[in-house]
């Protein structure tokens, strides 16, 4: 059974907690950066990026959240806790940090569309500790579609990926710019094609910059290969052709997402079931 969600964080703790005095360490704005990036992350994700044992991660975010640095929502009761910033906790990532507060989000309520933000968040921590590893590629941006928000309204443009990535070979100095769609399944395979993929494809032709990167490579994060395979055969029946690459979510991790784990809509459009199609996640995406 699963909890209705509510627009209410969890209540700050009275008694002994309320008045429990942490000492700060370095880590700590580290920590809350995440969800001030993400918007809400879940205790795995933070844990991820400093490489902590999640016992250690839930002691060190429960202390965050009894002196007031960051909320917490409980979604359902079968799923994991997620932690948002309060105003005092931006405060503190923009001071340690050195960071421009607007480029942190404080969530108040729990948004209509959870899933496709967990999974934005879920990607980009994949991403942030594949890059954290790395000496070849740096990540020069990662603008989510709450940070493109502002400048769509400004261009009027009918098109938000769901992120925008820009990605350094610091052995070559080329930079790859990839546009996100992160799919749940939710959505019409006819509709994907029609009404997102053929609209980058219309930009591209028409030479039309989005938020700035002309002709970006579009990744579409498939919600299984069956569902990708499907997508590919139709964007070939529309005639959709552009840069556009496959993944496969489950498939994508911190040890792969900058490595051959992608596949091209043309191959998948020609393989006859799922396990053929499998093997067609092998191309990269980065110079």
């Amino acid at each position: 059974m699963q909890r209705t969600r509510s627009p209410r964080a969890r209540t700050t703790r009275s008694g002994w907690a309320s008045e429990l005095k942490i000492e700060l360490t370095e880590r700590d704005p580290r920590l809350l950066y995440v969800p001030g990036v993400c918007g809400l992350s879940p205790k795995r994700d933070i844990a991820r990026v400093e490489g902590l044992s999640d016992a250690v991660t839930s002691d060190r975010m429960r202390k965050l959240f009894c002196a007031g640095y960051c909320r917490v929502f409980v979604p359902s009761l079968a799923g994991p806790n997620l932690y948002a910033l309060t105003p005092k906790g931006r405060d503190l990532v923009a001071d340690a940090l050195e960071l421009d507060p607007a480029e942190l989000r404080v969530v108040t309520t729990l948004p209509k569309r959870l899933d496709h933000l967990l999974a934005i968040g879920e990607q980009r921590i994949h991403l942030a500790v594949a890059i954290k590893r790395s000496t070849r590629y740096d990540l020069a941006s990662f603008r989510s579609d709450h940070d493109l928000a502002g400048p769509r309204h400004r261009s009027g443009t009918d098109l938000v990926p769901d992120a925008l990535v820009e990605i350094d070979n610091t052995e070559t100095n080329a930079r790859t710019t990839l546009a996100w769609e992160i799919d749940l399944g939710s959505e019409s395979c006819s509709y994907i094609v029609q009404k997102k993929l053929a609209r980058y494809v219309a930009h591209a032709h028409a030479r039309v910059a989005l938020y700035g990167a002309l002709d970006p490579i579009v990744l579409f994060v498939a919600h299984s290969t069956r569902r990708a395979r499907n997508i590919a055969r139709l964007m070939k029946a529309h005639g959709v052709e552009g840069r556009i690459a496959f993944a496969v979510r489950d498939a994508l991790d911190e040890t792969n997402i900058l490595g051959a784990r992608y596949a091209l809509p043309r191959e998948l459009a020609e393989t006859a079931d799922d396990r053929t199609a499998s093997a067609c996640f092998r191309h990269t995406l980065l110079g």
